[in-house]
């Protein structure tokens, strides 16, 4: 996942804990470098200490900072080669970890398997789950939810592997938050199960904690994206509306993206009303939302289709002056198309002219 709000609070409350505990002059280089946040350094001295046969001068504290230095930290997408070479060093560091008698604690599992559930290295998530249930471990929620992403976009089959990790994480009478629901509900949706991804998000985003919705933002967000794809691609309009009211109670701002959502499904189900009082929304004060090529071609679709080839140019001409974009040449050719077919000749020379469309162009794009 990024899930990137899996492990943020607990990997800055790491990396801020004081690093000079010991007075060992030999590992300071290497406590400044993570300190500074420095990979390539880090990684330099961590393996010259390690030729040194120095290792074993860190704390285990200090050896568990050192490996949550190497993190993804949002950077998209990831290169096979950077994939192979970060799995390279977190499995160095880890290994060392174990070989200096530091045996590495639930909160290093997690960190491990939050950064290969991210990169997607599914098997290596799996080998990690099952080597800390065999080591004994107490998992953390954050682990639960770490291995939870990991199944995410899986070619295998969903839902028994999720039903286990559920099993397990009610077993250990840890309590689900609400990264953990958002996870459930996108899983629920790719086994195509949407009924219980429709009972999870009900049931699991009723809350009023609106600081803790806060801190779980980046989570619910994509899962209600899942449930307003899902609802609007069966042209239930309806509940993908209250799927984004239900958004909008918890005091989540809808992005352009939610937005486009919304506009597009209203507009391929022909409900032009709906798309453009999503569209009016958007540009309200409280959520300021510029809208984008995008947002216009949907709209320009369903315009086209009632056959309303002058509201189109209302809307590429607000396009053009309010925000400083241009149409793209698929809503161009629809437009033109649309008033050559209904046989607005007058307007379809025009519209030629002004947007430099040649004579033969309507006879080559149909």
């Amino acid at each position: 996942m990024s899930e990137q709000t899996l492990t943020r609070n607990f990997k800055e409350e790491r990396l801020d804990i004081p690093l000079e505990i010991s007075t060992t002059k030999e590992i300071l280089p290497l406590l400044h470098a993570v300190r500074a946040r420095d990979q390539n350094t880090t990684w330099k001295l961590y393996q010259e200490l390690q030729q040194a046969r120095k290792l074993h001068l860190l704390s285990p504290q200090q050896h568990s900072i050192v490996l949550k230095l190497f993190d993804v930290d949002g950077k998209y997408p990831f290169t096979k080669t950077e994939t192979t070479l970060l799995k390279k060093k977190l499995f160095y560091i880890f290994d060392q970890m174990k070989e200096v008698g530091h045996d590495p604690s639930v909160i290093d599992y997690s960190h491990m398997m939050n950064v290969f559930s991210r990169i997607r290295l599914r098997e290596v998530c799996d080998s990690l789950w099952i080597e800390s249930i065999e080591k004994g471990f107490q998992p953390s929620i954050y682990l639960f939810n770490s291995y939870l992403s990991s199944c995410l976009r899986r070619r295998e089959p969903l839902l028994k592997k999720v039903n286990s990790i559920i099993t397990n994480l009610k077993k250990s009478g840890l309590k689900p938050n609400l990264t953990t629901y958002a996870l459930l509900v996108r899983l629920y949706f790719e086994a195509r199960d949407i009924k219980s991804a429709q009972k999870i998000l009900k049931f699991g985003f009723s809350t009023e904690d609106y600081l803790e919705v806060e801190q779980h933002k980046w989570a619910i967000v994509r899962a209600f994206k899942c449930m307003m794809k899902a609802y609007g691609y069966k042209g239930d309009l309806k509940a993908m509306d209250e799927c984004y009211r239900h958004m909008l109670r918890l005091k989540i701002k809808p992005d352009i993206y939610v937005f486009n959502t919304l506009i597009r499904y209203s507009c391929s189900h022909l409900n032009l009303q709906q798309a453009n009082q999503y569209y009016n929304e958007m540009l309200l004060p409280e959520f300021n939302v510029t809208p984008n090529t995008t947002t216009f071609q949907n709209i320009i679709y369903c315009l086209c289709e009632k056959g309303k080839t002058r509201e189109c140019c209302r809307y590429i001409e607000q396009m053009k002056e309010q925000f400083n974009a241009l149409p793209t040449e698929k809503s161009i050719g629809l437009i033109y198309n649309t008033m050559m077919r209904k046989k607005r000749f007058e307007d379809a020379s025009a519209f030629a002219k002004k947007w430099n469309i040649p004579d033969d162009w309507y006879r080559k794009s149909k």
